[in-house]
């Protein structure tokens, strides 16, 4: 993701400051958002899904950013229909299509039917950082 930049010069022998903000163009990209359900056996999940799946899916090269998180709760108190989610990040949805197509991709993807028992979702957004 690109910096932020903050230049400076002299103008009338006074300092002006400009800020130097990539575009939100510039700054759109593509993500895949993986949306695990509820697991039959919770710890079993995390067990394998940390150490045998994530490392299958670091072998992955190109992602923007990749991260992860349990799933903590709705604001109304209602039960969350997702347990775990995974977000990854790349410029398009075109470099998604190559990336898992690789057999590091394709590694991956074949290794979600092996620990995600309560179902998986995969949905492709086109995001913008606002801030």
């Amino acid at each position: 993701m690109m910096g932020r930049q903050l230049t400076f010069s002299l103008c009338e022998n006074k300092v002006v400051f400009a800020r130097n903000f990539p575009s939100t163009e510039s700054l759109a990209m593509t993500r895949l958002l993986v949306l695990y359900g509820h697991p039959e056996d919770p710890a079993a999940f995390e067990k394998y899904y940390h150490e045998v799946h994530v490392p299958i899916a670091r072998k992955m090269k190109g992602l923007k950013k990749w991260t992860i998180g349990k799933v903590q709760g709705t604001p109304d108190g209602s039960p969350a229909p997702y347990y775990y989610i995974a977000d990854l990040y790349m410029e398009s949805r075109e470099d998604f299509e190559k990336l898992l197509s690789s057999p590091e991709g394709q590694a991956a993807v074949e290794d979600v039917p092996k620990f995600a028992s309560g179902g998986v979702t995969f949905v492709y957004t086109e995001v913008e950082q606002m801030i």
